[in-house]
């Protein structure tokens, strides 16, 4: 049996089903004889059709309801499903069993379950039976306009002080709900203590905010009061008016406080929340630990700011103290103090003119104390900085929401726009961040673990930043199509580590930046630029300390052909170590696929598969280097330690590679040699290019099978070190006794027009 009443009231902007099911109807309903003048109490008689007979009950008796799962009789095998999509309220198909009438399990007589007999099977809607009893509905207080003509705030200030009561039975105030509308708010809204804000559904519950009537000095839209523990926020979508006209920049946007401001509320939860065309979303300081942030959508363009300073105790002058990593000074600002709970909470206002004209140019700050300093400002379109323990996110997503397909749009992609600021907080879980031209940024002040099971970083403009902490990431992916797009990771102070990475970038920039003690494992993935000028990872000019990992990952191009290498090692103290990486066959030849400018301990080369790419490596090597593209030697040049009459090289090909911590070298050369005149000492091979060895350390090396016939007796070319470094291949005879002798003139042939030798060599660098 479907109630016709359920019928007839889910319909209209006052809907019942699902929105909110007041009591005081009106006669908006389009309820046939209804006298216009009278309002409905709740105590006349409505008639229900059921098995083909009229019954009737009370409109107050209607929603007194009571759940189902304590409907004696109903067949629990028979779960109810929903027919529509209703913001948490369904309809449900409820099959009751055979026998018996179901009665009120609340000891309320005459509720509409004691008219549905047990032998039925209908529908009903889910308002039916729930026991609305802890709500406050918002239709029923005066001053709340659902159609957005009037200021609401009053009213719903009004409603909450009502409803904001705790005792030893009730211990926390009634939830609020709001149905579907646009509410007007022209002032902060102070919510109760352990109060839920619930609401219709984002784009059904909409509060609106305009700073021609918005009182711009208010510290929120929505405050959460200090210790309002396990209060809510669910459902509820939050809009501000900006301009929208062509050729705006971020200068003209309206800088309105955050649509919610939390301190020190622990345990608080966010779920369906979405701010539109906001400046900053929601500013989440001091401990609000244990707090659930479950689905946000963040619309909101406020830059990410942080600095320390500190307040002389006139409240007049805001001194900035220790700008440095990941900090941007703020001078010129004066405060004013907000003590709320234990912590400061400072208003920083522009000396030039402040929250004034609807133009509110402030930011937030807090202090961890009372005491004079240092203390810190933090800023952005989301800020959580303070918590005493983790805090959960389900789905945070930072798009532009409102500013999409408007000329403001422009402003929230100029590169300025912040997602999420992370501060102090025992940890972080995020199940997946997504972010549209925004950045996400660890701040100086980020003490803990942050995880993020799914981070994605879209658009030219997104980026995660990290001063501090060791944030994980169990799968990363990273996507821009400018070919100006800037760095998309950035590691400073801080360790990140990438279980998996996903990109595609056109970018003539860096994707991946080291900075000074950044650290940066990639353990995994699918890496490229298809930007033929473009990098992967690159270190910060004058950065040290820095170091990055690469393992395991497929290298991938799909652009022009390169022509700079994709991994770069820059600075004396930075390592890069790239392990068990395999270049996809599409990497098209060009620029070397990685370059080492200096060598240090922590520098590795192992594993790869990047043939035939080339690369650049230093001469000399502390590091360990082990290449699977040969470098090509130069043509040598053959002479008498006293040269004579010159050697010509006809021919030379060569080659060589790191293995470890030794090099490979193979050389053939083809030579023609002339009558010998006054060439006196050893014979020397010189000038090839290769790499030196590490100590002045003679290393044997292996002559073919011809290149030893080729000489009077049995020789072995060793590489030794001559003046000044000059690397030379020389040829040493063992005679009895283990005595030798270096290869002279004697015995060597003269007049030749080839003389070929041919050998290979293994030795240490």
């Amino acid at each position: 049996m479907k109630s016709k009443l359920a019928s007839l009231f889910a319909v209209g902007p006052f809907a019942l089903f699902p929105a909110d099911k007041a009591l005081a109807l009106t006669s908006m309903l389009p309820v046939s004889q209804l006298l216009t003048a009278t309002a409905i109490t709740g105590t006349e008689y409505v008639p229900i059709v059921q098995d083909g007979a009229t019954r009737k009950t009370t409109m107050q008796r209607l929603f007194q309801a009571v759940t189902p799962s304590n409907i004696p009789n109903l067949d629990a095998s028979k779960v109810l499903s929903g027919i529509f999509d209703g913001p948490r309220i369904p309809l449900l198909e409820i099959n009751y069993k055979t026998s018996g009438v179901l009665g009120s399990t609340r000891g309320r007589a005459g509720s509409m379950l004691d008219l549905l007999k047990a032998d039925g099977k209908g529908v009903v809607s889910k308002a039916d039976l729930l026991d609305f009893s802890g709500y406050a509905l918002a239709y029923q207080y005066p001053g709340i306009d659902p159609t957005g003509a009037t200021n609401s705030q009053p009213g719903i200030q009004a409603m909450i002080n009502a409803t904001n009561t705790r005792s030893a039975v009730q211990l926390r105030g009634q939830k609020l709900y709001f149905g579907p509308g646009r509410f007007r708010v022209d002032d902060k809204i102070l919510l109760g203590s352990a109060q839920a804000l619930i609401c219709a559904g984002r784009n059904k519950t909409t509060f609106v905010v305009n700073s021609s009537t918005f009182n711009m000095n208010a510290y929120a839209v929505f405050e959460v009061p200090p210790y309002s523990n396990a209060g809510a926020a669910k459902d509820c979508e939050v809009e501000f008016v900006q301009p929208n006209f062509p050729g705006m920049t971020r200068n003209h946007l309206i800088k309105y406080p955050p649509a919610f401001f939390l301190n020190t509320a622990p345990g608080f939860i966010f779920d369906g929340i979405r701010c539109r065309h906001a400046y900053r979303c929601i500013i989440a300081l001091g401990n609000n630990g244990a707090s659930d942030f479950g689905t946000i959508e963040s619309g909101a363009a406020a830059p990410y700011q942080f600095a320390a300073f500190t307040a002389d105790a006139s409240g007049t002058t805001l001194h900035v103290t220790a700008v440095g990593s990941g900090q941007i000074a703020v001078p010129g600002f004066g405060y004013k103090v907000e003590r709320t709970g234990v912590y400061t909470v400072y208003r920083i206002v522009n000396q030039s003119g402040g929250p004034t004209g609807g133009v509110g140019d402030y930011q937030l700050a807090w202090a961890t104390s009372f005491s004079s300093g240092p203390n810190y400002q933090t800023d952005g379109g989301n800020v959580i900085d303070g918590a005493l323990d983790f805090i959960r996110n389900q789905a945070f997503r930072c798009y532009p929401y409102g500013y999409l397909g408007s000329h403001s749009y422009a402003a929230y992609t100029d590169g300025g726009t912040s997602c999420l600021a992370l501060g102090r907080a025992d940890g972080f879980d995020f199940d997946n961040l997504s972010s549209s031209n925004a950045e996400v940024v660890l701040t100086p002040r980020a003490n803990g673990h942050a995880h993020f099971a799914s981070l994605e970083l879209d658009s030219d403009m997104s980026r995660l930043r990290t001063f501090a902490g060791e944030p994980s990431i169990g799968f990363l992916a990273l996507s821009s199509a400018g070919a100006m797009a800037r760095e998309q990771v950035h590691a400073e102070n801080s360790t990140i580590t990438i279980d998996h990475l996903k990109n595609i970038n056109n970018s003539s920039n860096c994707i991946v930046n080291v900075g000074t003690n950044g650290r940066i494992y990639i353990l995994g993935g699918v890496l490229q630029n298809s930007q033929p000028d473009g990098k992967f990872l690159c270190f910060d000019a004058g950065a040290a300390g820095g170091f990055a990992r690469v393992a395991n990952s497929m290298i991938n191009n799909s652009g022009g052909t390169r022509t700079q290498p994709f991994f770069v090692q820059t600075g004396a103290t930075n390592s890069m170590q790239l392990i068990g990486n395999a270049r996809h066959a599409n990497l098209s030849n060009g620029g070397p696929i990685y370059s080492y400018a200096a060598d240090n301990f922590g520098n590795l080369v192992a594993g790869n598969h990047f043939y035939p790419q080339t690369h650049v490596l230093p001469l000399s090597s502390v590091g360990a280097y082990e290449t699977d593209t040969p470098d090509a030697l130069a043509t040598p040049t053959i002479a008498f330690a006293t040269p004579g009459s010159p050697i010509t090289v006809n021919s030379s090909s060569g080659k060589y590679w790191r293995k470890g911590d030794r090099v490979e070298l193979e050389l053939s050369v083809d030579f023609k040699t002339p009558v010998a005149t006054s060439e006196a000492g050893d014979l020397r091979i010189f000038g090839t290019g290769m790499p030196w060895p590490r100590f002045k350390s003679e290393t044997s090396c292996q002559l073919d099978d011809a290149a030893k016939v080729a000489f009077s007796g049995f020789f072995s070319p060793i590489i030794t070190h001559a003046v000044l470094g000059t690397p030379l291949i020389q040829f040493r005879q063992f005679v009895s006794g283990g005595a030798s002798t270096l290869l002279g003139t004697a015995g060597f042939p003269q007049n030749t027009d080839h003389f070929i030798v041919k050998f290979h060599c293994s030795y240490p660098v």
